[in-house]
């Protein structure tokens, strides 16, 4: 599934795989358990980390195959470099907290803090539109909608009210799909169902126009200009987006 998933969207179903794993050991380790949340989502994080190094793995040698790369090569520069990932996300968590805070009760913890540097910074803070119920102007709403995803998903196993119809439908038409259509064709409907709406248009859009200048153009016209070009869309995208979060960041701090 993460081959397929991650091969034709280049998506991995990180959360989506957790969610299931999840759900799983929750009904196998006592729904109404309180205690099983914990043994479940520590299992379901490891699944997710699974779930990651195989896709990073997939994208990797799916890469090294275009530019002419060695297997092996490429996977001691892996290992050379795996640690840097971990240390480098917890960092941008630590200073994500430090300026903005996040989470459902960000709005009275950045209150709270201006209330400790002084009456001038809560005047301040006031005059934005802060109060221990709203965030001040400028301040980013830092939600965590894979998390929410999850308490959802842990609420619903939890009450006993699972939802097993709605899970063996789709298992059953993502497997008709699949067979009778084209493989893979099952998890790309599902991520187009469980993506956010913003991202499937983009994706879909895309497609469109990757298949109209195909038609035009030629597929070799497409693999030696459009793909560049779109992987250049990409990563420029998220170098801009870093370069902006990295400098409102520096200047909250």
């Amino acid at each position: 599934m993460v081959a397929q998933t991650t091969g034709r969207t280049d998506w991995s179903p990180l959360s989506g795989l957790s969610l299931i794993a999840i759900a799983i050991l929750m009904g196998i380790l006592g729904p109404g358990e309180t205690s099983s949340i914990i043994p479940a989502v520590t299992l379901g994080a490891a699944v997710c980390v699974a779930t990651s190094m195989c896709a990073d793995m997939m994208a990797d040698l799916k890469t090294g195959y275009l530019v002419g790369g060695r297997p092996l090569k490429q996977q001691i520069a892996q290992i050379a470099t795996c640690w840097i990932g971990p240390g480098v996300s917890l960092l941008v968590v630590f200073v994500l907290w430090e300026a903005y805070a996040f989470g459902p009760e960000q709005a009275q913890v950045m209150w709270e803090r201006a209330v400790e540097a002084g009456p001038e910074a809560q005047a301040a803070y006031a005059a934005n539109g802060g109060s221990d119920q709203e965030l001040a102007a400028g301040i980013p709403v830092l939600g965590a909608p894979q998390a929410g995803a999850l308490q959802a998903a842990i609420e619903i196993v939890q009450s006993g009210d699972i939802p097993l119809g709605k899970y063996l439908t789709g298992a059953l038409l993502g497997l008709v799909v699949s067979l009778l259509v084209s493989p893979g064709l099952g998890v790309m409907i599902g991520l187009s169902l469980y993506l956010p709406f913003k991202y499937m248009i983009v994706f879909g859009l895309g497609g469109l126009i990757s298949m109209f200048v195909t038609k035009k153009k030629g597929p070799r016209f497409v693999e030696d200009k459009g793909v560049p070009l779109a992987a250049g869309l990409i990563v420029g995208d998220a170098l801009v987006n870093i370069t902006n979060a990295v400098v409102k960041v520096a200047q909250s701090l």
